[in-house]
């Protein structure tokens, strides 16, 4: 069983730990175990070195502090002997509150994102977010990388917009963007000037014609 454990860390960030395998009715030792970040296998977001005779149970934290609010997803490589194939397990590391939970806090089910035009073409990508705790000054937009982690530079980087007319608390951002018929997964950070919270990956996909309605997902379903 793979089984990540969230650290209490500073402000902005955290520690994450894992550990994995059959602890009963015996402890298994394992040829060679690996740990990968947001991406099954290198390149990886962030990763722990190859551990030989790896013993069931056995704590690893890996080596770089998460960002509070991300999406994160822990894999594991493993062989239980050295002429064994190579197996994999992954599990998405949870949500807990006080621990890893962002100074700025956005409602999932009533924030959305969306993307209006025809697939493969420059169209306009909206993210309306609705803010429930702390008071964002500035935004950014990034791309996920290949290897789940926020591609760089930014898409956007500015001041924070004001408040939709007739709220207080609901922000709308846009960008223009290519977006295949595939889609694209956007990370959204807001800051308010000491730390960086960010949010759950959002995946954006046009519509199947220019005509269609453009598509809107709830916050957070990514």
């Amino acid at each position: 069983m793979l089984t990540p454990k969230v650290i209490t860390g500073n402000t902005c960030e955290y520690d994450l730990e894992v550990k994995f395998g059959k602890t009963t009715p015996t402890v298994v030792t394992y040829h060679e175990v690996k740990f990968f970040l947001n991406h099954d296998g290198l390149p990886a977001e962030d990763h722990i070195a190859p551990i030989s005779n790896y013993v069931a149970g056995t704590t690893v934290t890996f080596p770089h502090h998460l960002t509070k609010g991300r999406s994160y997803t822990v894999y594991v490589h493993y062989k239980t002997t050295a002429f064994s194939a190579e197996c994999v397990e992954s599990i998405e590391v949870p949500v807990v509150p006080g621990v890893n939970t962002p100074v700025i806090q956005i409602d999932e089910a009533e924030s959305t994102w969306a993307a209006c035009g025809t697939a493969g073409n420059s169209m306009p990508v909206t993210f309306t977010l609705k803010v429930t705790s702390g008071t964002p000054l500035n935004y950014s937009i990034y791309e996920k990388d290949a290897n789940g982690a926020p591609k760089t530079p930014a898409l956007a980087a500015a001041p924070m917009p004001a408040p939709m007319p007739g709220t207080t608390n609901v922000y709308q951002l846009t960008l223009t963007q290519m977006v295949p018929a595939e889609g694209k997964q956007y990370i959204v950070s807001l800051s308010d000037g000491s730390c960086e919270s960010m949010n759950k990956d959002m995946r954006v996909t046009p519509p199947a014609t220019p005509l269609s309605p453009c598509n809107r997902h709830l916050y957070g379903s990514g």
